[in-house]
């Protein structure tokens, strides 16, 4: 990921969390260091227990799905 790219991530995820986003799902594939990536974003955007990484968009869709 392009280093300029995660902290846009996690600016325009406090901005959907200050709007209403409850909850989110990040499709990545499967690298050790894309994942923490991710996670990290989330960790700086507040991310927090509603915030998950999958592997496959219907592994993200049933997440955000189970959620409820």
């Amino acid at each position: 990921m392009p280093p300029e790219l995660p902290p846009l991530i996690a600016e325009l995820n406090v901005w959907a969390k200050s709007h209403g986003m409850r909850r989110t799902a990040r499709v990545v594939r499967e690298s050790a260091t894309v994942q923490l990536q991710v996670k990290r974003i989330f960790k700086q955007s507040g991310g927090g227990p509603g915030a998950s990484v999958a592997k496959t968009r219907d592994e993200a869709w049933s997440t955000l799905l189970a959620a409820k």
